[in-house]
Formats: structure tokens, sequence, C-alpha cells
């Protein structure tokens, strides 16, 4: 599909392809502070004595043993 068959011009595109990044790095960025959270109350309900509520197993380990959420690929910011 090019410009002509979508009526689109090339800037509107681009804003467009720009406005669609920023959504999704704004909804990646929401979802990984979620599962931080989660880890943190996990971590404060097993030191009062208590199970996890949330299960985190999904998360890939580092090489120190911790699960890690953290994407370099949404550490920038700004429009290209």
């Amino acid at each position: 599909m090019n410009t002509e068959e979508t009526g689109a011009s090339k800037p509107e595109i681009s804003n467009l392809k720009w406005k669609l990044e920023h959504f999704n790095k704004l909804a990646v960025g929401r979802e990984l502070r979620m599962i931080e959270l989660k880890r943190q109350i996990n971590e404060l309900t097993r030191q009062l004595g208590q199970p996890p509520p949330y299960a985190l197993e999904f998360l890939a380990k580092d090489g120190e043993g911790k699960r890690s959420v953290t994407s370099d690929r949404w550490a920038g910011g700004g429009r290209p």
C-alpha cells in the first residue's frame, strides 16, 4: 500500500507513525511499572510471612539471579 492508495501524505504518515510509537512507548512503560510495583508488593508480603499475591515467574532472570523488567528499547525518548 502506498500513499496514493491511502490518501495520506508522507508527512501525515510520519506523524501518525510517531503518534503510534509514542503511545506504544507509554503503554509499555506503564506495564513495566506495574510489574515493578507487583514485585515490590510480593516482597513486602514475603516479609510479612504471607505468600506473594502475584505470579511473576514469566520474567527472565538476569546474570545475578534477579528478574529483569527493564527495556533499553524504551529508554530513549523524544521524536525522531
